[in-house]
């Protein structure tokens, strides 16, 4: 399930999202994404959404809206999260790691040693770096399981 709309405030080099200005965020989106996983049976929900840098949270309430809203409908979906970097902000992390999905996750365009030597290269070098700010949060935070997923153990 992609939330927060389909139009991006970036231009990722690897993503074929559209980019512009988006439409202002619907708040009863989250009810509407829980229901549609009710509906469906869905047992393990992946979530992902567009960047939105127009918000001042970045999306964040309504991430975390959408959780909540995915457990109070159906309690033994298992949700994970594939969530935008939200410019490394702590506050806004913060708030995905509150409402404890089992797995967060998030992309990068590629590996540090094939990021080419260009002006684009300064924007993917902050992008490892706000990874990295995501993962210490989320390791700290006990979500880690292992190298390769983040699992909420509480």
């Amino acid at each position: 399930f992609m939330i927060l709309g389909n139009i991006c405030t970036r231009s990722c080099g690897f993503c074929s999202v559209a980019t512009g200005h988006p439409l202002p965020a619907d708040y009863s989106e989250p009810k509407k994404v829980a229901e549609s996983i009710r509906l469906m049976k869905v047992k393990h929900a992946v979530i992902t959404s567009v960047d939105r840098d127009d918000l001042q949270d970045g999306g964040a309430e309504i991430w975390a809206m959408t959780i909540n809203e995915i457990r109070n409908i159906s309690p033994t979906t298992t949700l994970e999260t594939l969530i935008p970097d939200f410019k490394a902000n702590p506050n806004q992390i913060q708030k995905i790691i509150e409402v404890k999905p089992e797995i967060v996750s998030h992309n990068l365009e590629t590996v540090r040693r094939l990021t080419k030597k260009s002006a684009h290269s300064s924007k993917i070098r902050q992008k490892f770096e706000n990874a990295s700010n995501i993962k210490r949060r989320v390791y700290e935070n006990k979500i880690w399981n292992n190298a390769r997923s983040w699992r909420n153990r509480a």
